[in-house]
């Protein structure tokens, strides 16, 4: 029984080859090997280090061979030449003097493979070798290009969706700010019949309501590209409970819920971001309220556990309840309980998702708890206490004092005359005095003209960034953003920019006063 491997069957494939051969037996039994087993091959052959050259910048070759002792040239040399213009071409020596040493040593400056001539039946073996390792690694190296271009296409199209997002969030938040300023006015000076007193608070909650959707998009974009970060400080729960609790009471009284609050009966220090700890809490009592039939009871209550070292919130419906498989799934974006409950309530189905991703964050977390579908739902909270001993009051940020604003001179850079004129208003009633001018080039040069005591201003603005205001005048004032781009990023570049606040559209006109009322204190005290 023969213990050869099968002779290669001749391979339809139509390779091009160079040989540099200064024999011309040698080359005639080398070309008749070669078309035995590659009948469609192209054979170049040259004598001499001259017409190799030549020969490697005229065309393109799939395989080289070559002899190793050359009158006057060396397999050597040639093997030099051919890793520099070739590559990643084959070059297989065929020589009859070469030994294993040499061999080894040729392999390692990049020779593929080498065929004695006195065995040259190797040669279709050692060739197809060759040309399947050249195969691998085209097809490696277009497996490689294709990753880098899906991965450029992918970030090309994270970039074109952060564009849009930004866009839609600047467009939308414009009108929004309209109306939220025209409805805080007329709620102050107007006087509506019973029968349409509804209508303006009706007005400001969906205009809310409409802000926060545009927030949990952006917040849902920044989750999926890591660009979603908390600023922590050491914070008391209840302080948080305590506002959430507040501010979703006209939500409640709206809906006709029973809205109770039990808070911790002792300090529950965390280390934590104040806002987003709100917007979790927040967010899992505007849901409670939302899915609870009239006459029901919210409850949120606030407790430390010692024994486990943590501040636990619940809170605690009597509404839809939900079927045991959906406890894990709402917490994914843009899932709900089921259909039912997403035709009759609305929503995108964001909100827990963001929820759950902020506490992990805060390295607590959030688990859901119904016995079934109307029976209501339980949400618990679970948060790190900080350890005992800390030093929390040095972190707890002091209550502004009262600055007297009347009359102070306020830029008010914005684009949008109907959100300018209702927000002039809106600061005139406080007291301020602004004068609003409608791109960077004004500002500045109203700037120059004229005493302001501070700046505020919007982003997106005919003739450019109202990030340059910021550069060009927050050493001169304070300089305040409010804009529909809310970003990480964007807030990066105002904070680079000299901005002592970052608001983003629509503000409360009752924020936006507390703000640039501490924005001038902190200046004047920076000042002093």
């Amino acid at each position: 029984m023969s213990s050869q491997p099968p002779a290669p069957q001749p391979s339809p494939q139509a390779i091009k080859v160079l040989l540099l051969e200064d024999s011309a037996f040698d080359a005639e039994l080398l070309a008749e090997e070669l078309r035995a087993a590659y009948p469609r091959a192209s054979l170049d052959v040259v004598q001499d280090g001259e017409g190799f050259a030549q020969a490697l910048r005229r065309g393109s070759y799939d395989v080289i061979l070559s002899d190793h002792e050359l009158g006057g040239y060396s397999g050597d040399e040639a093997l030099a030449l051919a890793r520099e213009h070739a590559a990643f071409v084959p070059f297989i020596f065929v020589s009859g003097v070469i030994g294993e040493d040499n061999a080894v040593d040729l392999l390692k400056r990049g020779a593929t493979d080498y065929v004695s001539k006195g065995r040259l039946s190797r040669l279709p073996l050692v060739l197809e070798r060759a040309m399947r390792e050249v195969a691998e690694r085209a097809a490696r190296s277009n497996a490689e290009l294709r990753l880098v271009a899906a991965k450029e296409e992918a970030e090309r199209a994270n970039l074109a969706k952060d564009r849009f997002l930004a866009v839609l969030s600047h467009e939308l938040r414009t009108p929004l700010s309209s109306m939220s300023f025209a409805a805080h006015l007329l709620e102050k000076v107007a006087t509506v019949p019973p029968k349409f007193g509804e209508l303006l608070p009706t007005i400001r909650r969906n205009v809310a309501l409409e802000a926060r959707l545009i927030d949990d998009l952006l917040d849902i974009s920044a989750i999926t590209t890591g660009k979603l970060g908390i600023k922590p400080e050491v914070l008391d729960m209840r302080d948080v409970l305590g506002q959430v609790a507040r501010t979703s009471q006209e939500q409640s009284d709206q809906k006709n819920v029973r809205l109770v609050y039990i808070p911790a009966t002792e300090p529950a220090w965390v280390v934590g971001d104040d806002a987003r700890l709100q917007q979790v809490v927040s967010n899992l009592v505007r849901n409670a309220i939302k899915f609870s039939p009239a006459g029901t009871e919210v409850r949120l209550e606030g407790h430390v556990d010692n024994a486990l070292g943590q501040f636990v919130c619940t809170c605690t419906d009597q509404g839809v309840g939900m079927k045991p498989e959906a406890l894990e799934r709402i917490f994914g974006a843009f899932e709900q309980a089921d259909g039912e409950v997403s035709r009759r309530f609305g929503g995108l189905g964001l909100g827990l998702a963001i929820a759950r991703f902020l506490v992990a964050q805060h390295d607590g977390s959030l688990q859901a708890h119904s016995d079934g579908p109307g029976r209501g739902a339980t949400f618990t909270l679970r948060l790190p206490l900080v350890q005992a001993g800390a030093d929390v009051s040095a972190d707890r940020p002091a209550a502004p004092a009262e600055v007297e604003n009347a009359g102070k001179r306020v830029l008010l850079v914005e684009d949008n005359r109907a959100a300018a004129e209702t927000l002039g208003l809106c600061l005139e009633d406080y007291g301020w005095a602004p004068v609003h001018v409608e791109t960077c080039a004004a500002a500045l040069a109203a700037a120059s003209a004229q005493p302001f005591d501070i700046v505020l201003t919007d982003l997106g603005l005919p003739d450019g960034s109202g990030v340059e205001i910021g550069r060009a005048l927050s050493r001169r004032l304070p300089v305040v953003a409010l804009t529909g781009y809310g970003a990480a990023g964007d807030k990066s570049a105002t904070t680079a920019a000299g901005f002592v606040a970052h608001l983003v559209k629509p503000a409360d006109p009752a924020v936006i006063h507390d703000v640039l009322g501490q924005a001038l204190q902190s200046w004047r005290r920076g000042a002093g």
